[in-house]
């Protein structure tokens, strides 16, 4: 049908441009943004999902980071007994040395100065190991401090204070405060008195630095099982969220070519209705 009031064919197409331009501005977001989904709008469901693996996302990331700290923190603490170790391994044999019968009172002197000296390392090891403003090797953490292990309430933790809940100072360590290799004259009693306190030192120790080892065992699994939960969310989310380059250019092509032709047909039909009134204007 023919009318002359309304240009129904332009007004029909002059629609379906603007629906093929606003999805050319839809292709051109998406392809500029790398994202398929600028708003809740261009799919509500898919929007959901993407918020709440962003969610499982960065809390996952949150527990990353407080296990990378407690392993950094107990690393250090192994660090630290370590070198508490070898002083102390240092210290029996000098003991040793000073228990041997052919080490005159001025040997003994001279052995019982470098082992004080090695004491006093040990307290200042003790002492001075810090992270975060924690003394791990002081006993200044509690027994039950703990760190979560999922980014859900309620979810597994993971106790860490019972490994570093007690000081391990020397005297601590050897379970006396008097140990020293010049008790007797000319004997040998204080230096095996020694050799036995240290002895408990070195069990002691020995016993802490396993289950520090423990410790970092059980992190680097945590660890490696979190980087791959948010490895997977992070894939999902990408399959939902990312714009499929390949498959929008072929899209925005598409729609290029749709516009182009519809404003050629608008252009025609425009020009067929002005030929009409100029007929009947004529």
């Amino acid at each position: 049908m023919i009318t002359i009031n309304t240009n129904l064919s332009g007004i029909m197409i002059g629609r379906q441009i603007d629906k093929t331009n606003t999805d050319l501005n839809k292709s051109f977001m998406r392809l500029s943004s790398g994202v398929r989904i600028n708003s809740a709008g261009d799919d509500p469901g898919g929007f959901g999902m993407t918020q709440r693996l962003t969610a499982e996302i960065r809390g996952n990331n949150m527990v990353m980071r407080g296990v990378n700290d407690a392993a950094s923190l107990f690393q250090i603490a192994d660090g630290a007994t370590s070198s508490m170790v070898d002083s102390l391994q240092r210290m029996r044999e000098i003991a040793v040395q000073a228990s041997s019968g052919t080490s005159t009172t001025t040997d003994r002197n001279n052995l019982n100065a470098e082992f004080l000296q090695l004491w006093s390392e040990i307290d200042r090891i003790a002492t001075g190991t810090t992270y975060a403003n924690i003394s791990p090797l002081m006993g200044s953490i509690a027994s039950a401090l703990t760190i979560p292990l999922t980014a859900y309430s309620g979810g597994a933790s993971l106790v860490l204070g019972a490994v570093l809940s007690h000081a391990v100072t020397f005297s601590s360590l050897a379970g006396c405060t008097t140990l020293n290799l010049t008790g007797t004259a000319g004997g040998t009693s204080a230096a095996l008195s020694t050799i036995s306190g240290l002895d408990v030192a070195i069990a002691s120790l020995s016993s802490m630095r396993a289950g520090i080892g423990v410790m970092q065992t059980r992190l680097e699994s945590v660890a490696s099982n979190l980087s791959q939960f948010i490895e997977a969310g992070e894939a999902a989310r990408s399959r939902i969220l990312d714009t499929d380059i390949a498959n929008e250019v072929a899209n925005m092509s598409r729609t290029s070519i749709l516009k182009q032709a519809g404003m050629s047909v608008l252009a025609q039909a425009n020009q067929q209705f002005g030929s009409i009134l100029s007929l009947l204007r004529s």
